[in-house]
């Protein structure tokens, strides 16, 4: 569902209904009228268009954040952990200062900054996610920093990219386009909790009517 919201917002054509197309003639419709599965909102938009449009933004913005803040938690947990001494005072400090304020107000600081759409939010979310990505690689770095085999390649003069991200992934991505979405949620009206609510006022609005 998530990737027919992507292509309906490039092709709208591929739903039975314009997500933003309103029809104030059918308002209100309870879920199960013929041609709206889901009924319609208070300005006759058809609620399962918006909704499957609505899946695929947040999966979007989901993703597309944790792309960005693995990118950037790689880099900056690398230098971190290996350096050491100043590198890691300065990005450990920059890790507490982001999360010593609360994450949705500084999304929103920087989203208004960057300007309106859906790239900004991205971007936005991404800037201040970034730090939980940061601190499992620096600790993990940290950790094989110290092991036998990086000691043995620095003992022979030899580079080695040691692989740190084996336990990483399954420990913290998973939850890294769920944060996303909560974030972004936080602050959109077209996310799913409120499309499902105005579906079951919808509902509730027809039951009232037959009444």
């Amino acid at each position: 569902m998530g990737i027919v919201g992507r292509l309906a917002l490039r092709n709208p054509d591929i739903l039975a209904y314009d997500y933003a197309s309103q029809d104030l003639m059918a308002t209100f419709l309870k879920p199960g009228t013929e041609g709206h599965p889901l009924g319609t909102d208070q300005l006759g938009r058809d609620m399962l268009s918006r909704l499957i449009v609505g899946i695929g933004i947040s999966l979007s913005v989901g993703f597309g954040v944790t792309a960005i803040s693995m990118a950037i938690g790689l880099v900056a947990g690398s230098i971190a952990g290996y350096r050491s001494g100043w590198p890691d005072t300065i990005i450990s400090g920059i890790i507490e200062i982001t999360w010593g304020f609360p994450l949705i107000l500084i999304a929103v600081i920087i989203a208004g900054a960057i300007g309106p759409g859906l790239i900004s939010i991205v971007l936005a979310i991404a800037l201040i996610n970034w730090a939980g990505f940061a601190r499992l690689i620096r600790g993990e770095v940290m950790v094989l920093r110290n092991q036998e085999f990086v000691q043995a390649a620095r003992a022979t003069s030899r580079r080695r990219l040691a692989n740190t991200l084996s336990p990483y992934p399954a420990a913290h991505d998973r939850a890294g386009p769920g944060h996303g979405l909560v974030l972004r949620g936080g602050g959109n009206h077209c996310r799913g909790g409120v499309l499902v609510h105005r579906i079951r006022r919808a509902a509730s609005n027809a039951e009232s009517w037959v009444r």
